[in-house]
Parts: structure tokens; C-alpha cells; sequence
């Protein structure tokens, strides 16, 4: 309980779940929650929770696939990446299989990176985001991870290319599309699918905190409908 209380103090005073971890480990050490557990705490005390207690649960974990599972599901995989079935089914009360289905069926973007204010994207943020996409088709697409039946396709930034990212990517087996030199006409399809589309859905519109740009554009990403994303491989194809 002490724990909980430190997490909720730190979510009350605004701090992040990232952070709030690294203040906790410096005084409890070896004794501290892990990082999954001080994630799954500091979401709800962030949204306005109060109660240190568990919830109480009553009878078997829901089986039913509904837009409220769905949502919870996504939102739990976009804060804890590496959270397994079991510890997701425990903590959402959510029947495994049902997780499981969801995971399978959210066929739109696997994976969603928001910079920092001020962040730039130098190679060590990169290789991170290898490694959370990475990790996103594990926990999304079990099947192309098992087979390693996907492919990156990126620039030729030099982030892109660094050693370290390249290392990374040839250790796990993951094949990787480069654009040839001076090439613009073969863009990815963020550059000429995604972002318009974006866009056009926020344009006129101000926010008043990055959490609210983030809420949104994740809205408008998610209802794109599965057929846009086929016309536009296919597009890319003829290109």
C-alpha cells in the first residue's frame, strides 16, 4: 500500500509513470514494484482514482468483445509494451482469449510514437522505437513475429541507418526495405497516407496540451477503415 500511495502522490503531482518509477527505484531498490506494475497503478491515480485498494471482482472475466474492452485493451498495450496475456487478463478482467482475438483482429497501426517537446530523433530514440515495434508485433501479430514475415521500410536518415539500429534489426531476424538514393517518389505511406489524413482531420483546431493532440489524433488514426490501408499499399505498389 505504501507504494501505491508513493505512485499516487507522483501521478497527483503530474509526473509521469516513466518517471515516477525511476523515483521510486532510487529509494526502495531492490524492494520496488516492478515497472509493469507502477505503470498499471499510475494510470488510474492519473485519471482521478483515489482508492489505494485492488478492485473487487465478481464472478469469471468477461468474454465478450466490446468497443469498452477493445479500448481498454489497446490503451493497456500502449503504456505497459511488454505485459504478457495473463498479467493483462488479471489486471482488465478480461478473458485471455478475448484479449488474444482483439490483439489479432486491430489491423490498422501496430505501434504509435509521440516525441517529447523538444525531443529530436538522433539513433539511441531510434533504436527504441525498433525495439517497441518490435515488441508491438509480438504482442499484435504473433504470427508474422513468429515467421518474421514483415518488413521496415524507412530513409535513409542517419538514424536509420546506424550501426546500433542495424545491429539490432539483423540480431532479430528483421527485414528491412531501403528506399533507393534520391528517390522521393517512393515515400513511405505515412508521408503520403497517414499524415494527410491526420491532417486534414485536425486542421482549424486548437489544443491546449500535448495529451489532448495525442487523444485525438490516435481517435482519427484508429477509424481509418481497413480498405483505405489496402488502396494505399496498393498504391505504393505502382509507384
Amino acid at each position: 500500500m505504501e507504494q501505491r500511495a508513493v505512485i499516487k502522490f507522483n501521478a497527483k503531482l503530474g509526473r509521469s509513470a516513466s518517471e515516477t518509477y525511476i523515483l521510486m527505484k532510487q529509494v526502495y531498490g531492490t524492494l520496488c514494484l516492478s515497472k509493469s506494475n507502477v505503470f498499471i497503478w499510475h494510470k488510474p491515480f492519473s485519471d482521478g482514482r483515489n482508492t489505494l485498494e485492488d478492485d473487487k471482482h465478481t464472478g469469471r472475466p468477461s468474454s465478450s468483445k466490446t468497443p469498452e474492452s477493445i479500448e481498454k485493451v489497446r490503451e493497456f498495450v500502449a503504456n505497459i509494451r511488454r505485459a504478457s496475456l495473463r498479467m493483462m487478463a488479471e489486471v482488465l478482467h478480461i478473458n485471455k482469449e478475448t484479449i488474444r482475438t482483439i490483439l489479432h483482429e486491430d489491423w490498422g497501426i501496430v505501434n504509435y510514437e509521440y516525441l517529447e517537446e523538444g525531443q529530436t530523433i538522433n539513433k539511441e530514440s531510434y533504436l527504441n522505437i525498433m525495439r517497441r515495434v518490435h515488441e508491438s508485433i509480438r504482442l499484435k501479430r504473433s504470427e508474422m513475429w513468429s515467421s518474421k514475415n514483415w518488413i521496415i521500410y524507412h530513409d535513409n536518415a542517419p538514424s536509420h541507418t546506424a550501426a546500433s539500429v542495424l545491429t539490432y534489426l539483423a540480431k532479430h531476424g528483421i527485414q528491412i526495405l531501403q528506399q533507393p538514393p534520391y528517390s522521393p517518389d517512393l515515400a513511405a505511406p505515412n508521408d503520403f497516407f497517414l499524415f494527410p489524413k491526420l491532417k486534414m482531420a485536425l486542421k482549424g483546431r486548437r489544443f491546449d496540451t500535448r495529451e489532448s493532440i495525442i487523444a485525438d489524433s490516435k481517435k482519427v488514426l484508429k477509424n481509418i477503415p481497413k480498405d483505405a490501408f489496402s488502396k494505399c499499399f496498393k498504391s505504393w505498389e505502382k509507384r
